[in-house]
């Protein structure tokens, strides 16, 4: 290194650097001395190459020497930054602290502390030196800045906080710009570290240096300060605001008073600046200003002192004809227009415009709640301001208005379901008096005003010559179509031949993209016969992308085709008749798509879109291409045998067996979708080895359950489409192949849903008696499901586990299907030896007995059991058994499903049984009788309140009358199913019961056990479909609120549970009652510390919280109250009690961490506003750390915590990036 040839000096640095990475280097204290010592002459080497190695070499170096070495070359840089006379090491010595800077790792302390001690002290020397140039300076205040931002919390850089401060005030006043703007960002670092007095004084200051009377250039570099330490202390600085932001205000109001000159416009671009990163950093404490803030907005963003646009407008109140086919000619001699503009680069007035038009942006991402004032001030000027003639202001004004937009689709897809529930709330025989108001103001409503505006405004846009402009006005438009599908329907002629123009232009690339993307959300967003004369147009523009090469703009054509393709002769809805042309139109399209299926050279995405181009033409259209049909089949038939593009084809065509074997879940199921839709209308086409060669391959999937759910269920749904269209080839293998493998499926505790539907319809057809074509009859197929090796060891072992209940379930379902749809003669037989089963005394017959009683009730439920006398008998002993609690349990079950095959016969003995219970041994049974009328009352509601409840109706007032009686039990589970039979029995006969319940609600105020039991009830009425009884309910909503002040917790929990239950299902009856209910709900968030008891278990104690389960549903409302009403919720509020939330227990806490994953979505702007209030609580949760004496259950919900926060985390970081 000390040769006097700069090779070998280059290279023995360059070796230097790679020891110094390794791992295993080594060095005692002579070797440290003098490879510190030569590096440090190498930063004063005359060659540049070794000098810029040598700075690279001291990051890796202070991390392998000892702590005397590391203090040498620090004292060493410092002195150089600050007393050299060499400007080029004061550089090379300033960039070697920033390499040293930027190694040290955060973990080091040690180092960290000697980085500090000795480099901050001299930074702040080096900076109030009155010989430094401004050179020195920016390098001082940039390492300063380095050093803040990196290790600004650390103990040894705490002390200097405050002369650091003072030192960056004082560079404020430099007469050099760069100076300052370093300053600025020194500042902007240290506040995220300095105490709050400190910051306090910081804030004084601005106040000092903003007062009307300032100067200038202080004003300016104050505003530009204040707006960096808004983007980075954030919330901190909200207290500060309601002083600071008028002083702002007023100066970006006293440039536009004055005669316009350079620097005013640039105080007024500073003071946007600002004021849009106080909007965005403390959205709350700056709302009150909007209102002074948005006309002032308003009144920059048109503020263009040296052009007028008045020959602009004149022109765009011209719309240009719809094919204009000099469109061409016309958008060029726009920009000839444009280019003989006034032009002055001496102009800043463009960046006032631009930070006005941030800012609105900024307003309208943060408050939603004011879109309808904004659609009244802001969209129609924004909408004028299209005609902008500076190209990064336009830019600015587009995505202001897109922003507009967003939150508009936003805020309608929340409002949507409320909105939709207030307008069906009442059935629509009723009058339009009766109906909910629909507020006729809506953003969405407003919008629709504009769209003839916006068209109007953006038609020279769209055939400007910058490719930016183009994009945006395409973007406008695309998010306008998202927003309100079908508006641009008479607008298409203007629309169009900018679409042309810029589909024409062989220039660009990327605006191409825009505008067949646009095309595409256009063609999806509007009824077919919206296009009906323009299609000639649009198939030409859409056949012209799909030959372009670029593969992205073919890719975007071929999707476009797609959905031409449903729209030249769409089959759904009914009604609407294809095109005139649908058959030339047709004729054209598909040879071209053709070309693009057959060619091999293409991408994978145009691959596959082409094939389901095709697939959609043949949908729609295969009758008009009958000669080419059969040579597009066998295209699509070799597609099958490549391995990529096999997914996409199974789409389009019917496929063969052997694909069900391969290891492709996703292939699978579409082959299975693919084989039920060939079977179901061309069975009579395929031959029986075809069928066994599919039918082979079926066992494999169905017995696949426990790994693939869904292929099993579209296996089993398959074989019943078989059973149903070939059952005649079909029965024989089926029985001797599929069914002995569903018989075995129905004990898996896999089978739910749809997959055990699948199974019950395949039962149900396997047994059918002539003249179809069942496969087995039903006494066999039960002998082989109950009495095979896999029933005998079930049936074997004892009646226990949750997983065997819901087996048992299972099986009686299935048991019921067959005996259902057997014989008459067999299905008699067959109900004769489940009841003998239930009397059975053998103890080995458990298991058998319950699944006889289970089995009894799913017949019960369609057919009428009445007349078989020895029924009630062997019910009424399952009852009477007091060692069998599951025996009672299962009698009750069937009772109440039997009784629905007829009512009149059983439910009497039910009540009579219910009302019987007075002390004596039958109160045992008091549950289960209530069990018993709860699943027929729950049957006979989900049918609806017609004929089902015709045979019910005379029992209701005994019903009523014997609910309210057992209302006041003390047993919790019997108040339960007291309150589902009261609020589905209100449902059903809302006119007569449902003031009852109410009347139940206001007089219950001394019983809590009755009024808890009321309020469970009317959660029961809160179902999402629409009823006669919702307006009813609207009314008992401020009643159901008071009571969520009651003094009783199990009332207060109640309580809310209706309430969470219908915000859920019935938005539209709660959502004007939002302004009581919130400050109720947030009342319940805090923990109380009187609900708290200390149990004390010899040297051990545990708490006891009894208000936990109230909070845990207080925050389920909150979740729920985010998912439909985020709208009408003042946000930051609403976060401040998340925030108290996340300090709670770890139940609550997941649930916080849920409803801000959600509020990510729904609102980024305002939980943006609120990361630095966020971070500490995921911090902390990371840090968590289980103990020796956690057990597992603790262990789980540790880490299904630790998910949430990162899943929390990972939103946060989204969004930075996207405010970045």
């Amino acid at each position: 290194m000390a040769s006097s040839d700069k090779d070998f000096r280059f290279m023995a640095t360059n070796d230097l650097m790679q020891e110094l990475q390794r791992d295993s280097l080594n060095m005692d204290d002579d070797s440290e001395k003098k490879i510190v010592r030569m590096l440090l002459s190498r930063l004063e080497d005359q060659v540049g190459e070794v000098q810029n190695l040598a700075v690279k070499c001291l990051g890796p170096l202070v991390l392998k020497v000892k702590e005397a070495q590391v203090e040498h070359i620090l004292d060493y840089l410092c002195k150089q930054l600050s007393g050299s006379p060499n400007p080029l090491l004061k550089d090379t010595s300033a960039i070697g602290l920033k390499t040293i800077i930027a190694a040290v790792p955060p973990t080091d302390l040690q180092l960290q502390a000697q980085l500090c001690r000795i480099v901050t002290p001299s930074l702040l020397a080096a900076i109030d030196a009155r010989d430094n140039d401004a050179s020195q300076l920016m390098e001082c205040l940039e390492i300063l800045a380095d050093l803040l931002a990196k290790f600004g919390s650390s103990p040894h850089t705490v002390p200097h906080h405050g002369a650091a401060m003072r030192t960056a005030l004082g560079q404020l006043d430099s007469s050099r710009q760069s100076v300052r703007k370093k300053a600025v960002l020194a500042i902007a670092q240290l506040v995220l570290c300095c105490s709050q007095t400190l910051f306090d004084n910081l804030m004084t200051h601005f106040r000092s240096a903003l007062a009307p009377d300032g100067k200038p250039d202080q004003v300016k570099t104050a505003v530009q300060c204040l707006g960096a330490v808004s983007r980075q202390a954030r919330a901190k600085c909200g207290p500060h605001l309601t002083s600071l932001l008028p002083l702002v205000i007023h100066h970006c109001q006293s440039g536009g008073d004055s005669k316009s000159n350079d620097i005013d416009d640039e105080l007024r671009e500073f003071c946007l600046a600002c004021l849009e990163a106080c909007v965005r950093s403390c959205p709350k404490e700056s709302a009150s200003f909007v209102p002074k803030l948005l006309p002032l907005c308003l009144q920059l963003l048109r503020y263009d002192p040296n052009y007028s646009y008045d020959n602009d407008d004149n022109d765009d109140a011209a719309m240009p004809s719809a094919y204009d086919n000099d469109d061409e000619q016309q958008g060029a001699s726009d920009d000839d227009d444009e280019d003989d503009a006034y032009s002055d680069d001496d102009d800043l007035s463009w960046k006032v415009r631009r930070g006005a038009a941030k800012t609105i942006q900024c307003c309208v991402l943060n408050y939603m709640d004011m879109l309808p004032e904004f659609y009244d001030t802001v969209a129609p000027v924004l909408i004028q301001r299209f005609i902008e003639r500076e190209e990064n202001v336009k830019a600015e004004v587009f995505q202001a208005f897109i922003a507009l937009l967003t939150q508009t689709r936003n805020l309608s897809s929340i409002t949507a379901a409320a909105a939709a529930a207030a307008a069906s709330s009442v059935p629509s025989s009723g009058s339009a008096d009766d109906r909910m108001d629909i507020d006729e103001s809506s953003p969405a409503r407003q919008l629709a005003g504009l769209v003839p505006a916006i068209v109007q405004n953006l038609h020279r846009a769209l055939r400007h010559r910058s490719v930016r402009t183009r994009s945006g006005a395409f973007h406008i438009l695309r998010e306008l179509c998202g927003v309100l599908p079908g508006c641009l329907s008479v607008h298409l002629g203007h629309v169009l031949p900018g679409l042309r123009f810029t589909i024409n232009d062989k220039s660009v690339n990327n605006t191409k993209i825009d505008a067949i993307q646009f095309l595409n959300t256009l063609l999806r967003t509007h009824t077919p016969e919206t296009f009906y004369s323009h299609l000639p147009v649009i198939l030409t523009l859409v056949l012209e992308c799909v030959k372009d090469p670029f593969y992205r703009i073919c890719s975007e054509a071929l999707l476009a085709a797609t959905i031409l393709a449903t729209i030249i002769r769409p089959f759904e809805p009914a009604g609407i008749s294809p095109s005139p042309d649908h058959q030339k139109l047709t004729s054209v399209l598909y040879p071209e798509v053709k070309q693009v299926l057959v060619a091999i050279d293409k991408d994978q995405e145009v691959k596959d879109r082409s094939i389901s181009c095709v697939a959609s033409i043949l949908y729609h259209s295969a009758d008009c291409l009958q000669a080419e049909l059969q040579d597009c089949l066998t295209i699509l038939c070799n597609r099958l045998q490549n391995e990529v593009t096999r997914l996409t084809a199974n789409q389009c065509i019917e496929t063969m067996g052997s694909l069900l074997r391969k290891n492709q879940r996703s292939l699978r199921i579409q082959t299975l979708l693919c084989l039920q839709t060939l079977f179901s209308n061309y069975s009579s086409q395929v031959s029986q080895q075809q069928m066994l060669c599919i039918i082979e391959e079926l066992p494999p999937l169905i017995s696949g359950i426990e790994t693939d759910v869904a292929s099993s269920q579209q296996s089993v749904a398959l074989t019943t489409v078989l059973l149903q269209r070939a059952g005649a080839l079909a029965a024989e293998p089926i029985r001797s192949r599929v069914l002995p493998v569903a018989c075995s499926l129905a004990y898996s505790h896999h089978l739910h849903g749809g997959a055990l539907d699948a199974l019950l319809d395949f039962f149900g057809q396997a047994v059918l008696p002539p003249p179809a074509a069942a496969c087995t009859d039903g006494p066999e197929l039960l002998q082989t499901l109950l009495h095979g090796e896999r029933g005998q060891t079930f049936f074997a072992a004892p009646v226990t586990g949750a997983m065997r209940n819901e087996v048992y379930f299972n099986l009686a379902r299935c048991t019921a299907q067959i005996t259902v749809h057997c014989s008459d003669s067999a299905r008699s037989a067959l109900i004769r030896d489940w009841i003998a089963l239930v009397t059975a005394q053998q103890q080995s017959a458990d298991s058998r007995r319950l699944f006889a009683l289970l089995t009894l009730g799913e017949i019960g439920k369609h057919v009428d059991l009445s007349p078989h006398q020895d029924l009630s008998e062997a019910l009424s002993a399952a009852f009477h058994n007091p060692q069998e609690e599951w025996q009672t349990g299962a009698a009750a079950i069937a009772l109440g499903k039997i009784s629905l095959g007829n009512l009149g016969a059983f439910v009497p003995y039910i009540l009579n049984r219910i009302g019987g219970v007075s002390g004596s041994s039958e109160a045992r049974n008091h549950y289960f009788m209530l069990h018993a009328l709860k699943e027929i009352i729950s049957h006979v509601a989900a049918a609806g309140a017609g004929a089902n409840f015709v045979p019910l109706q005379p029992h209701v007032p005994q019903i009523w009358s014997l609910l309210e009686r057992s209302a006041l039990s003390t047993e919790e589970g019997a108040r339960n199913l007291v309150s589902e039979c009261l609020g589905k029995l209100a449902l059903l006969d809302s006119a007569g019961l449902l003031p009852r319940l109410s009347e139940l609600l206001t007089a219950s105020d001394d019983s809590p056990l009755m009024l808890s039991t009321v309020l469970t009830a009317i959660k029961f009425c809160f179902i999402p479909q629409a009823h006669p009884a919702d307006r009813q309910l609207k009314a008992l909503v401020p009643r159901i609120l008071d009571c969520l002040g009651h003094a009783d917790l199990t009332v207060r929990r109640a309580a809310l549970v209706a309430i969470n239950t219908g915000v859920h299902n019935k938005t539209a009856l709660i959502r004007d009652h939002l302004d009581t209910l919130l400050p109720r709900i947030y009342k319940g968030t805090a923990v109380d510390e009187s609900l708290i008891r200390v149990i004390n278990m010899g040297p051990f104690s545990h708490k006891e919280d009894a208000g936990l389960d109230l909070r845990k549903v207080t925050f389920e409302c909150l979740y729920t109250l985010v998912e439909h009403c985020v709208d009408r919720i003042d946000l930051f509020t609403f976060i401040q009690h998340i925030e108290v939330g996340l300090k709670d227990v770890a139940d609550i806490r997941i649930l916080c961490f849920l409803i801000l994953e959600r509020l990510c979505s729904r609102a980024p702007s305002t939980v943006f506003a609120a990361t630095e209030a966020l971070v500490p609580a995921i911090r902390a949760t990371f840090a968590e750390k289980s103990t020796e004496k956690s057990v597992r259950a603790e262990l789980d919900k540790q880490i299904e915590l630790k998910h949430a926060a990162m899943r929390v985390f990972l939103c946060l970081a989204k969004l930075g990036e996207s405010k970045a």
